[in-house]
């Protein structure tokens, strides 16, 4: 792949945000400021996954989830 292939996926991603995400203000406002792509959607898990929508030929579309902690006592919990 080349160098120009690999910064086209990169522009491409869209951060999506589910739905059931509260307290994360900060990190919307993050987005909007670095003009950083995002939806909010329902996840089935997680807080966080992307999707490459001109790349859906990859297979990579939510294929990593992000799970946010409130704190090392939360993560420690689950």
């Amino acid at each position: 792949m080349t160098d120009k292939q690999k910064h086209d996926i990169l522009n491409d991603i869209v951060i999506i945000v589910d739905t059931r995400e509260k307290k994360n203000l900060h990190i919307l406002e993050f987005f909007d400021k670095n003009n950083i792509k995002y939806e909010v959607e329902k996840l089935d898990s997680g807080d966080y996954s992307f999707k490459l929508p001109h790349y859906t030929h990859l297979g990579l579309d939510r294929s990593v989830l992000i799970e946010r902690k409130n704190s090392l006592s939360e993560l420690a919990g689950n």
